[in-house]
């Protein structure tokens, strides 16, 4: 018979389920929570937005204003990409061909940063030069109680002035115009712009007029380099404001 090795199972069993088994429970640790500042928040966004790996260069500007009628302070964001734009030539073989086009391409980015929300908006693409970042302008153009902005940006020898309002949350692009050509020496080409008292609706009316380049031009038009317009006394367009459209007019229209 085996029933002494079945009980010696038996008990070896029951002793092991009754030995006390001790179990060390590691205490909740507390969360770590960054202290970042408003704007280490917004250039995480924006990295995060535009994939910028660690390692590259790049521009950022935040300029601070109220550009809504919440009466709390926002933020237009500037980003450039120009050593992304060298890498990427460089990258697909074309670096000489890229370089003579102005490295033109998606390389400068607009943001919007809602004081009220605390969100960054998704980015704007402004496809123009690399080589140059883009310029900003902060007026009062729609009204005395908000600011509006306007961009310029550079395309080769040429330079183009985007007007934005802030609609909804994001910049609305509301008109556009070019402020100089330069690629054809025969035919040169400066623009001034102001503002005058609305005509049609409360925003300013936009005014065009002729202008001559004063800043001396460098060898080398394809590179980043301040510019002064003056005006001539002849006015080439007037452009209204139509709320019902969201964007300028001239009468021609």
């Amino acid at each position: 018979m085996k029933f002494p090795n079945i009980l010696y199972f038996v008990f070896f069993a029951l002793a092991a389920c009754n030995e006390s088994t001790s179990v060390e429970v590691e205490e909740n640790q507390p969360e770590i929570v960054e202290n970042l500042t408003t704007a280490e928040k917004i250039k995480r966004q924006v990295e995060s937005q535009l994939s910028i790996p660690a390692n590259e260069t790049y521009s950022i500007e935040m300029h601070k204003d109220q550009f809504d009628q919440d009466g709390i302070q926002d933020a237009v964001i500037l980003v450039n990409r120009e050593q992304f734009a060298h890498n990427e030539a460089k990258r697909r073989g074309r670096y000489e061909k890229e370089s003579n086009l102005g490295f033109t391409g998606n390389y400068n980015f607009l943001f919007y940063y809602d004081g009220a929300t605390e969100k960054v908006s998704r980015p704007i693409q402004i496809s123009s030069s690399a080589f140059s970042p883009l310029k900003i302008n902060i007026a009062n153009i729609q009204s005395n109680s908000f600011k509006d902005f306007t961009l310029d940006y550079r395309i080769m020898e040429n330079c183009y002035r985007n007007f934005y309002t802030i609609f909804r949350g994001v910049p609305k692009l509301v008109f556009q115009w070019k402020i100089f050509e330069l690629e054809n020496p025969k035919k040169e080409s400066a623009y001034f712009i102001e503002y005058a008292p609305g005509t049609y609706s409360s925003a300013k009316d936009i005014l065009v007029y002729k202008g001559k380049l004063e800043t001396p031009k460098p060898n080398d038009l394809l590179t980043d380099f301040s510019y002064s317009i003056t005006k001539d006394e002849t006015l080439e367009h007037l452009f209204f404001f139509n709320p019902n459209e969201g964007k300028y007019f001239t009468k021609n229209d």
